[in-house]
């Protein structure tokens, strides 16, 4: 199935306030619609990198058949399930004809499926991010904003300790 995100996330994993904070530049407001840029990119760095969903957001996946996996998305929470059969009728299950079972969605009776759509919402959301991760963000902020440019001698463009920092999470499924 074809996963998109269809809301924005909830909640907030680093703030403005916390990342200014780590970069030394609290004291003005100058560079706040940057940062703020700066803090989407690291975010969506790591959930890159980890391969899962940090923040909590509303996900449609559809397709020509009930195939879900939740690999990458912690925490699922199915807010509808329904298909169009292959006379054109569009059936919403209730939630009794479906389950999540080993990271698998599970579906009871749907027959001559033409179309599947499944709403869920995941993701590990605010305060259940690991601190290590959340501590690369913050670092990848700083070097993001300390050296605007990914040139120079010696100069890379993710810091040898956050790469250090997410490496354990890695190709790793929270959820």
């Amino acid at each position: 199935m074809d996963i998109q995100q269809t809301s924005e996330a909830t909640g907030v994993i680093i703030t403005l306030e916390d990342a200014k904070k780590h970069c030394r530049a609290d004291d003005f407001g100058d560079d706040d619609a940057l940062i703020s840029l700066y803090i989407d990119a690291a975010v969506d760095w790591v959930q890159s990198v980890c391969q899962t969903r940090l923040e909590r957001a509303e996900f449609t996946a559809t397709g020509s058949r009930f195939d879900l996996g939740f690999a990458g998305y912690p925490d699922p929470e199915i807010t509808s399930v329904g298909y169009v059969d292959d006379l054109g009728a569009a059936v919403t299950l209730d939630a009794s004809r479906y389950a999540l079972r080993d990271g698998r969605l599970i579906v009871y009776g749907a027959e001559n499926v033409a179309s599947a759509r499944v709403v869920f919402v995941a993701g590990l959301g605010p305060g259940n991010v690991p601190a290590r991760l959340v501590q690369a963000m913050r670092m990848l902020v700083a070097h993001w904003y300390l050296n605007r440019e990914a040139v120079g001698a010696g100069l890379a463009q993710v810091p040898l300790g956050v790469r250090d920092m997410v490496a354990t999470y890695r190709s790793f499924a929270f959820g």
